[in-house]
């Protein structure tokens, strides 16, 4: 890719780092794509051509404000599940050779599901800490991750972690956030569909590990996806190098 496109990619990170940084924490998740399922309109159907493959590595950082977070009126007064809207949550995420770096658009497409010995079934009590960032209606920065058609897109990433002896959490509310060490079950899950044309493709990973970690007041989401765009910069540098080279022999 050209250093311009990485260019395009910094300056998006500095502009959704303009506002004040207040305490917050910083999301973590990495793992390996497992499976990548094709629908239109619901029905399985023919692989899309795109920027995943099977193998692919995943990335995913989210900057999340809790002291900002919003309870979903519908959940207030529950006592083992809690769902919160974080607002101007901060978001990337690289897999292969796509790269996302959005804020979500309203605060009810950044959520946090909080669950405190929640009864899935009568024999199945689960805590859980799930993260949830929609993407809407959006414009990629090199290109969409699959062709779904011309049509409005959405994309969604989903980073949850399960407990499934309901031993990790003792509260349902945002005030106690525990470390996702304690969680042992883990998911991420991408999706991409298209309003227009019905097509949406379904991205899951294995070997998912994932933190949550405070972060000081003074550090900002730019100072955290340098590195990171750094890293893309040199790989897609490379990716180009090696292109022209095997061009080379070939003429």
């Amino acid at each position: 890719m050209r250093v311009g496109t990485y260019m395009i990619a910094f300056a998006s990170v500095a502009a959704l780092a303009d506002d004040a940084e207040a305490a917050k924490f910083l999301l973590t998740s990495t793992s390996v794509v497992s499976t990548i399922t094709t629908f239109d309109h619901s029905n399985v159907s023919d692989p899309l051509p795109g920027a995943m493959r099977l193998g692919d590595s995943v990335t995913v950082k989210a900057l999340v404000d809790m002291s900002a977070a919003k309870l979903e009126s519908s959940f207030a007064g529950k006592s083992t599940i809690h769902i919160y809207y974080l607002p101007a949550s901060k978001i990337s995420l690289n897999i292969g050779t796509y790269y996302s770096i959005f804020s979500p658009s309203f605060d009810f497409n950044s959520t946090l599901q909080l669950w405190n010995d929640y009864k899935v079934t009568p024999s199945l009590i689960v805590d859980s800490e799930n993260f949830n960032f929609f993407n809407y209606n959006f414009a990629p920065i090199n290109g969409y991750a699959f062709d779904t058609g011309a049509g409005m897109r959405s994309e969604s990433i989903s980073v949850n972690n399960f407990n499934f002896t309901a031993s990790a959490r003792n509260s349902d509310l945002i005030s106690k956030i525990e470390p996702l060490n304690l969680f042992g079950a883990k998911t991420f899950t991408y999706v991409l569909g298209n309003y227009n044309s019905g097509k949406s493709v379904v991205v899951s990973s294995s070997n998912v590990v994932s933190s949550l970690i405070a972060i000081s007041e003074g550090a900002s989401f730019v100072t955290i996806m340098t590195g990171a765009l750094a890293l893309m910069s040199i790989v897609g540098l490379r990716r180009q190098i090696g292109f022209q080279h095997q061009r080379s022999h070939l003429q």
